[in-house]
């Protein structure tokens, strides 16, 4: 559970809960009068240290292309190699980072945010069950404060909020979203076309369907099922456009990519379920401009628009104007 990264890889092969909390990664380094900004650090000359084989180092690798990178496998060797000043910087993350800051006797140069990243629990993919209960229990602590304060004990700064109910809707939206330029390459790579008009309408039959059982199961009214199509169609619409997007312009994609069958599909459905559990969860009557302004903050998925962001944005209000089941 500990300081898993909500990544489209992961989607594929299991479920992630409504995020615990958000995180930013940063690189730390010595002779802060020397850098600016990622430019002055990404040069072959300089050495940057990050923990292997995780989210950091994809981070790394991708905002210091030209600096020398070295993964070292200990996260504890990470910082004694920057203390010892064997490298001239390296990558971790907010929360870690105060940590490292102690324990080097000089001043560091915070350079960052390198990104915007999710932390959730990550649940085996055939115990949706379990990710669903973990879901409504995160979403109540969340409105109870419970989160609010753990996050404060154990995350050191003031935290930004995740389990709110428009706020972990769009974070599962862009989860899948996030997923779109894989699932391109690959169709791609095997030569289906991107739009297969038959699996957009599973998918939004099976949306229905999941929508329909949850509220029949919390005893209340679900949403209009236009306004559920709406929003699913808004979502297919972006991530055809992200997908088509990706097959132009998009070359760092490893060799061994996931299977469209037996991993990719089936996780984008298993993100479409908590996508349509999530819509019971949403206050009625939620205001368009703050909507809006969550969906622009919200929604990082690569190449996805304005206009898109906007579409799902008014998709999300429309669903929240339903009536309540007194009325």
């Amino acid at each position: 559970a500990s300081g898993v990264t909500v990544r489209p890889e992961r989607s594929a092969l299991g479920t992630f809960t409504v995020p615990l909390a958000q995180t930013q990664a940063v690189a730390l380094a010595r002779n802060p009068e020397r850098w600016g900004g990622t430019a002055t650090l990404d040069r072959p000359a300089i050495r940057i240290a990050v923990n292997a084989g995780g989210h950091l180092e994809r981070v790394a690798r991708a905002s210091f292309p030209r600096a020398s990178l070295l993964a070292i496998p200990d996260n504890e060797a990470v910082i004694i190699a920057l203390a010892e000043q064997n490298v001239h910087a390296v990558v971790t993350d907010d929360v870690e980072a105060p940590h490292w800051e102690a324990r080097v006797d000089e001043p560091l140069a915070r350079v960052g945010p390198l990104s915007r990243d999710r932390k959730a629990w990550w649940v085996a993919p055939e115990r949706t069950d379990l990710a669903a209960e973990l879901d409504a229990w995160l979403l109540a602590r969340e409105a109870d404060g419970t989160l609010t304060a753990l996050r404060s004990e154990w995350l050191g700064e003031a935290r930004a909020t995740t389990a709110d109910p428009l706020l972990a809707l769009l974070a599962a939206l862009d989860e899948r979203l996030s997923m779109m330029p894989v699932v391109g390459v690959v169709k791609r790579r095997e030569g289906f076309p991107i739009a297969v008009p038959e699996r957009e309408a599973y998918v939004i039959d099976a949306a229905l369907e999941v929508v329909h059982d949850a509220a029949e199961r919390a005893d209340r009214e679900p949403p209009p099922d236009d306004a559920v199509r709406a929003l699913f169609r808004a979502q297919i619409d972006a991530a055809k456009h992200i997908q088509s997007r990706a097959v132009r312009e998009d070359d760092t994609f490893p060799e061994d990519l996931p299977d469209l069958e037996e991993e990719l599909r089936p996780g984008l459905i298993r993100v479409g379920a908590r996508i349509a559990r999530l819509l019971l969860s949403l206050p009625d009557d939620l205001e368009a401009g703050s909507v809006g302004a969550a969906a622009l903050d919200q929604l990082r998925a690569p190449h996805l628009t304005d206009a898109h962001r906007k579409a799902l944005a008014e998709a999300i209000v429309a669903i929240s104007a339903r009536p309540t089941a007194s009325e």
